[in-house]
């Protein structure tokens, strides 16, 4: 099977991929190996920090010098001087990276709250230009409920029957927090809360109560969010927090893509240190377990600064603006291909008249836009005719191209070309980290609706 080549696309419809594999034919014909080969040493994941106190020069200079493509905020607190409900203070903060995540503080160590979520979530959707790249993080470790200092004892001292009520009633409200989101901010997407990654929290219980029913909240999200730290003397290959997490989400989620929302190191490494370790795990398979290919990308707990840019005191996480930001983006970009986008152009529904199929960047698992140009009778050359966003999700293109995300794409043919008249519809993939854009394979389809 040949290589991908750089502006060549990957030929994979959804009949294809299906047909192979009950087949047992290995790889199937559409040139994967080139492209696991070309990934092998360096992971495209979407790297991003957390805003937890800083200006808004060092998160501007941290962002510019990490290259990061996330940046994790949460509503009610974050910057000096700067009010994060401030209409113009949110705007500013959501055009500093391509992917905002939004976490609410409705939810942080209880039950959160739909009308609030919907309160603290409606101006970051009005302020994100592109909808889509906006997530909605609900709330904050609830097995640390009542327990401002995050250490579970108020958990650990209450009854079984109370500990079971009580994570049903916060599968109650998450579900309904979902629900109001896909009702009020239909383009965004949406990321359960993470747990406080801690067998004696009963994660696992938490995660065997969310699993149930058909709106489940692990099922009925776009991501799933995860939590892990390592402290003083421990590494990726020592710390408990992540083998715990990988092993339990792995058994009750496992075909979700994963983000890491907060991932940190409690130690006394410098700066660049920190940064070098923090790309290994993330790009590099740098840890024991390695992290698994649904792991979409993660937030490093960063950006605990007072106004002269040193960590806030006893806080060694934040231990990582400037030498730190600048180490992780060296090994990022000393790994990083540059490849155009892949994908296929599966079919227009007669009945419908919707264009489906999947378009990717080999170099991120972020979604891409799809834009659509038409050729045929009275258009001089081709003519564009709209755009969609690759973002639904297709679970056979996340397991054959070994990585997360959501990349599928829904396209409705406008209505002044349901004429009778033969057209021809061409599919273009957007490049999502600056390299050129590039046709789909299987494009183009003729269609006449």
């Amino acid at each position: 099977m040949s290589t991908i080549e750089k502006g060549t696309a990957l030929a994979l419809s959804r009949r294809a991929f299906i047909s192979a594999t009950a087949a047992g034919v290995a790889g199937v014909v559409t040139g994967i190996e080139g492209e696991a080969e070309a990934q092998a040493a360096y992971k495209p994941r979407v790297g991003g920090i957390t805003l937890t106190a800083a200006t808004m020069d060092q998160l501007r200079n941290s962002i510019s010098l990490g290259g990061y493509q996330m940046l994790k905020v949460v509503t009610g607190w974050g910057l000096h001087g700067r009010s994060m409900t401030d209409p113009a203070t949110i705007s500013e903060v959501c055009s500093l990276t391509p992917i905002t995540l939004v976490r609410t503080v409705t939810g942080d160590r209880g039950h959160v709250d739909p009308n609030q979520v919907e309160a603290e979530i409606a101006p970051w959707y009005a302020a994100k230009a592109k909808k889509r790249d906006l997530i909605i993080e609900l709330g904050n470790e609830p097995n640390t409920v009542n327990d401002p200092g995050g250490t579970g004892d108020f958990w650990r001292g209450q009854s079984r029957p109370w500990k079971e009520q009580f994570i049903w009633d916060n599968r109650y409200y998450l579900t309904q927090a979902i629900a109001r989101c896909r009702r009020q901010f239909p383009l965004a997407k949406i990321v359960t809360c993470s747990l406080a990654p801690r067998d004696f929290l009963d994660i696992e219980w938490f995660l065997q109560i969310y699993r149930e029913g058909a709106d489940s909240p692990l099922l009925t999200a776009d991501y799933v969010a995860l939590h892990a730290y390592n402290g003083p003397g421990e590494s990726w290959y020592h710390g408990y927090d992540l083998p715990l997490v990988l092993r339990l989400y792995g058994s009750y989620a496992p075909t979700k893509s994963w983000i890491l929302t907060e991932v940190g190191l409690h130690t006394d490494e410098s700066r660049a240190q920190k940064g070098e370790r923090m790309a290994g795990l993330l790009h590099y398979n740098e840890s024991n377990p390695v992290l698994p290919w649904n792991v979409w990308g993660s937030c490093y707990f960063h950006l605990n600064l007072d106004h002269g840019g040193n960590p806030a005191p006893g806080d060694r996480a934040a231990a990582y603006y400037g030498d730190g930001d600048s180490a992780y983006a060296r090994r990022v970009n000393a790994g990083r291909t540059r490849r155009t986008p892949i994908g296929w152009f599966d079919a227009i529904d007669p009945g419908t008249g919707v264009a489906s199929g999947w378009a990717a960047d080999p170099d991120t698992p972020a979604s891409v836009g799809v834009h659509f140009y038409a050729s045929g009778p009275g258009i001089s050359g081709l003519r564009f005719v709209g755009g969609a966003g690759a973002d639904v999700p297709r679970l056979d293109v996340n397991q054959h191209l070994n990585m997360a995300g959501h990349h599928g794409f829904s396209f409705r043919i406008p209505d002044d070309m349901r004429n009778g008249t033969e057209y021809r519809l061409h599919a273009f993939g957007l490049d999502a980290t600056g390299d050129a854009n590039a046709e789909l394979s299987g494009s183009p389809k003729v269609f006449r609706l």
